[in-house]
Parts: C-alpha cells; sequence; structure tokens
C-alpha cells in the first residue's frame, strides 16, 4: 500500500505546487495592472486640477449662444436644492441700476452713462425698452412688421446699446449682465381683440430685444393688481419660448402673489416655467415728507447766521421692511429678487437698505430721472437725508 500510494501522492503534491506557482503569477500580473489603472487616474485628476486652477472668472471672456450673440456669464441660475422648485433658477446677488437710453444718444454717450452706473456701485445694467408712456425706445423690426411700416431709424439700436453698455463694462473689468425691462399692457385693454394684437406685438419685441444680446428680460405687468392667472401667464412664456427657447426671464409678481396665493403650487409652476421670480415693488408707496427746519450756526468771527434745512422722511423704507417680512418664506425659497423705482435717488437708497436688512441682496432698478432737473428726481438732492431745497409739500 506504501508503494502505491506514495508516487500518487508525490505527484498530486507536485501538480499541486505548480499549480500554486501558476495561480502567484497570474494574480501579480492582475496586481500590477490594477495599480497602473489607479496611477493614470490620479494623474489624470491632478492634471485636471492644474488646468482648471489656470482659468479664473476674471479670465472667462462672454458666453456666446448659438447665434453667435455675446452674453455675460449666467451665474444666477443656480438650482433651488431640495424644493418642489426644482427647476426653478434664482438670483446671485444682482444689483442692476437702470440706463435710459435717449433719441440722440450713440455708444459713445451709452457708455459714458454705464460707467457712471458701474461707478455708484451697481454690477449690472437695466435697460427700460419703453417710456412711461409705452412708446418703444429703440427701433425695433419686429413692430415695424406688425405694424406694416419702416422701422424709425431716428430711434438707437438696441443691440449697438447693449454693445456699448459691454464696453463699459470691459473698462470697468466687469462681467456685467445687460437686462432689459418691459411692462407688458395688453391686460390694460378691455377689448379682447386689441388686447391680442397688443399681446402679439409685446411678445414679439421682447423676443426681439434677446436677439440683439439682452442677457435677461424683466417683465412686469402679466398680473392684474393682486390676482394671478397662471395659465394665462404660462400661456405667454410659452409664447416666448417658442420664439426664442433659451430666452431667460425675470417675473415679476406683486406682493400679495407671495403673500396670498392660496395654492402653494402655483409659485412653483411659474417659477419652474420662467426661471426666476422677482417682487414688483413699484406699487408701494415711494413718496416722501419734507419738513423745513432752521438752526443758528456761527462764522469765524463768532457772528451768528441762520441756515435752513429740507429733512426728507421716506416711506419706502417701513413699507418695503414690512412686505418683505410678511413673505419671508418665498423669499427664502426662491431668491427673490425686487424690482425697484429710481426716480427718487434718496428713496432707491432707503429701499436697499429696507431689503439688505430683511437679508436680500438682488434688485433691477427701473426707473431713473429723466434729467438732472428732473422734479420727480429731486433736483440738487444727494444720498444724505438732509438737503436744502424746500419744497411746499410731500412729493409724489
Amino acid at each position: 500500500m506504501q508503494q502505491y500510494h506514495a508516487p500518487i501522492q508525490y505527484k498530486r503534491r507536485k501538480t499541486k505546487r505548480r499549480y500554486g506557482k501558476k495561480k502567484l503569477h497570474i494574480n501579480v500580473t492582475v496586481l500590477f495592472f490594477v495599480l497602473f489603472i489607479a496611477a493614470c487616474t490620479i494623474g489624470a485628476v491632478i492634471l485636471g486640477n492644474y488646468l482648471k486652477g489656470k482659468v479664473t472668472p476674471n479670465d472667462m471672456s462672454d458666453d456666446t449662444d448659438g447665434g453667435g450673440v455675446s452674453r455675460a456669464p449666467d451665474n444666477g441660475a443656480a438650482m433651488i436644492p431640495g424644493s418642489a422648485s426644482d427647476a426653478a433658477q434664482v438670483h446671485d446677488n444682482v444689483r442692476s441700476g437702470c440706463l435710459y437710453v435717449d433719441g440722440g444718444d450713440g455708444p459713445d454717450e451709452i457708455k459714458s452713462k454705464a460707467l457712471a452706473i458701474f461707478d455708484c456701485g451697481y454690477d449690472s445694467v437695466t435697460i427700460p425698452l419703453t417710456d412711461e408712456n409705452g412708446a418703444l425706445r429703440f427701433r425695433s423690426d419686429a413692430a415695424a412688421a406688425l405694424s406694416r411700416q419702416d422701422a424709425d431709424s431716428s430711434l438707437p439700436n438696441l443691440g449697438d446699446a447693449v454693445s456699448a453698455v459691454r464696453a463699459a463694462a470691459a473698462e470697468r473689468s466687469l462681467h456685467a449682465r445687460v437686462s432689459v425691462y418691459y411692462a407688458m399692457t395688453y391686460k390694460t385693454i378691455d377689448d379682447p381683440v386689441i388686447a391680442e394684437a397688443t399681446l402679439l406685438y409685446e411678445t414679439a419685441v421682447i423676443s426681439e430685444s434677446y436677439s440683439l444680446g439682452a442677457d435677461v428680460v424683466v417683465l412686469t405687468g402679466v398680473s392684474d393688481g393682486g390676482s394671478v392667472d397662471k395659465d394665462e401667464i404660462l400661456g405667454v412664456i410659452e409664447r416666448l419660448r417658442s420664439s426664442s427657447p433659451d430666452i431667460k426671464l425675470v417675473l415679476a409678481l406683486p406682493f400679495s402673489s407671495f403673500s396670498d396665493v392660496k395654492n402653494p403650487v402655483l409659485l412653483d409652476e411659474l417659477a419652474q416655467a420662467a426661471g426666476c421670480l422677482a417682487v414688483d415693488a413699484t406699487s408701494l408707496d415711494w413718496s416722501y415728507s419734507e419738513e423745513t427746519r432752521t438752526h443758528t450756526e456761527y462764522g469765524e468771527g463768532g457772528e451768528p447766521f441762520d441756515v435752513t434745512d429740507t429733512v426728507r422722511t421716506s416711506h419706502i423704507f417701513d413699507e418695503l421692511d414690512a412686505a418683505s417680512s410678511s413673505i419671508k418664506s418665498s423669499v427664502s425659497l426662491y431668491s427673490l429678487g425686487f424690482i425697484l423705482r429710481g426716480d427718487v435717488k434718496y428713496n432707491e437708497s432707503e429701499a436697499v437698505d429696507a431689503l439688505i436688512k430683511n437679508g436680500i441682496y438682488s434688485y433691477y432698478v427701473i426707473s431713473a430721472p429723466e434729467q438732472p432737473d428732473d422734479t420727480e428726481g429731486g433736483g440738487d438732492e444727494t444720498d444724505g437725508v438732509e438737503t436744502d431745497v424746500e419744497t411746499d409739500g410731500p412729493v409724489e
């Protein structure tokens, strides 16, 4: 038995050793292959991070869309995490000042106005497309086609205005966002046929403005007072997207839309459709009261003389502070921007202070004094509370 089993056992052990050596050889090869792949992956990550670090926001030029239109980088397209509005975008901290383009303004005049806005601390510009009467400030081929008339060649070209603003921004090393503002009027018309024709006209002009280089279109007038017709608003947005699929909108709704809406899903649907929501604060009380005060001062020789000051008290701070506090949940959910009046500089600064108090840092100023001596602009007023300008009473 021992002579019989010994060779078999020996051969089995020998065979087992040979198999074991072969298995060890295979494992070493696999190990080296895995280490090689890991080394390549780590190297690629390190190289990618190195190259990424070489590109900073200041090194990036303006984005160009598929149509060859140069636009500012879209830093305001962050998504709202963990909310029903997963498709809605939020505002970054946009401080957009109003730039009125007058009929005789050329590129140099527009650039000078933009530089003045940037030097006041704004980082973006909002250009109203219409005047206070609803007339276009720019020549429009779309409006001309609908009216079957030639475009008014005396009006400035919006594309040239946008380019002039971008040149001013480049001079100040800013990636300024150029917004256009349009107050829709079709809802103010009772005749349904004329209202529909007006809506067709307004959506065509808005789409055209985006095609001429605007980064964002700020819309008001889509809700009638405190009522919000979701289907109607969604229809307007659908019309705009049918002609300009990539258009970026800021849909401005009144305060009551955020505080009194019974259906909480409504705002989510509008936010997802438009992209950004904003609060239209232009209907609040933007007046201020003035009080004349006289006090005595003394000259170098000790002689007394009277000095009369006019102290202004703004109402917009309290109005905006109370209104912002009432919609805190919407502000935090949608990171709302605010639409402000700017025709009274003192009130504008008061309004911004009220927003900052409530943690709101995004706003679009959509009106400004037409002329330095405009009475609504306050004449000689400054950012301070006191001036030497006397009036008879409250200024609207």
